[in-house]
């Protein structure tokens, strides 16, 4: 499916950052065979806050840079005919900040492993996410 938001780099210390989120996904339907007949099953939409903590400030100082996360947060997923899932979430991963030649911006990619706390089971989701981020003067 889908995924879009937003994220907000902070510079707390040198070497750690926090990382206020919105995200919303939109996830595909689904087919199977089984027994000779299709079955479709509609995907989730999901909307998810929260915050991360990372290591390191990704866009915010000069060079290439691996950077860990961890994050915690609330996530909602609705879809037709089922009830809606809304709980904590928890998220962790490891993303990579790349300088662009234009004074303030760099590329950011990042894989993440998204876990939705359910009662006695969870949801887990990896998501790949690439982006822009902008340095702002201030911070």
């Amino acid at each position: 499916g889908t995924q879009f938001g937003l994220r907000v780099p902070i510079g707390v210390v040198p070497l750690l950052s926090l990382e206020p989120y919105v995200a919303f996904s939109y996830m595909g339907d689904a087919s199977e065979t089984f027994g000779g007949f299709e079955y479709t099953r509609s995907g989730f939409d999901g909307t998810a806050f929260g915050v991360n903590a990372m290591l390191g400030n990704p866009g915010l100082i000069p060079g290439f840079q691996f950077f860990p996360f961890v994050g915690i947060g609330t996530q909602t997923l609705t879809r037709s005919g089922s009830e809606d899932i809304s709980d904590i979430c928890y998220n962790f991963g490891l993303g990579l900040g790349i300088p662009l030649p234009l004074l303030g911006l760099s590329l950011s990619v990042r894989g993440e492993l998204n876990v939705l706390a359910t009662g006695d089971t969870s949801r887990k989701f990896a998501n790949v996410n690439g982006g822009i981020t902008y340095k702002l003067p201030w911070f």
